[in-house]
């Protein structure tokens, strides 16, 4: 409920209090009782999600799940296991015919790990390749643009090339570019 200065609604707000005390003195009169309790407080809720003794034990019975012992033979997980020393998870995928998926969780549960993958398993990673006529032309360009005055991130930007790129052609070919003075005011 909000307090409010005006007038009429001082006199509206003092009016309905009349009806409502009315409606309580009828309602003792005829018997009622009006009693008071403590306000309700709810009990705090426990830290987390779980105790930490749940999260144990459901951590241990995940381990014990009922049929993924018997779903891969030992031998095969002893192979598995061998194979991971010298082979990426995707090769022994290959191998077995099980999926990343499978593999995952066999090694997570039996604790091994398989060979990391070449360019972390992305094959399409590729080292950079240097083009040496084009970076001949770049560096025309940029002494070029070094002569007229126009700072290196301009000259980056003019030339669409990236500031690493930029800065390999400076370092590789010995190019004395002066860096801008000031900045931002």
């Amino acid at each position: 409920m909000t307090v409010s200065m005006e007038h009429s609604t001082i006199q509206y707000n003092s009016l309905q209090s009349a009806i409502i005390n009315a409606q309580v003195e009828e309602f003792l009169r005829k018997g009622g009782e009006i009693s008071s309790t403590a306000p309700f407080r709810p009990a705090p809720r426990p830290f987390g999600r779980q105790s930490p003794e749940v999260a144990c034990l459901r951590r241990v019975e995940a381990k014990k799940r009922v049929g993924f012992e018997a779903k891969h033979s030992p031998e095969l997980i002893k192979s598995i296991k061998e194979m991971s020393v010298t082979m990426t998870q995707e090769q022994v995928a290959e191998k077995t015919g099980l999926n990343a998926n499978q593999l995952y969780s066999l090694a997570n549960f039996h604790d091994f790990r398989f060979k990391a993958a070449e360019n972390s398993g992305h094959s399409n990673l590729l080292s950079p390749v240097i083009d040496e006529v084009r970076d001949l032309q770049n560096v025309e360009r940029m002494k070029a643009l070094r002569d007229v005055g126009v700072t290196r991130r301009q000259a980056a930007r003019h030339m669409g090339i990236g500031n690493t790129m930029f800065s390999r052609l400076l370092r590789d070919y010995s190019i004395d570019y002066p860096k801008a003075i000031g900045g931002k005011r």
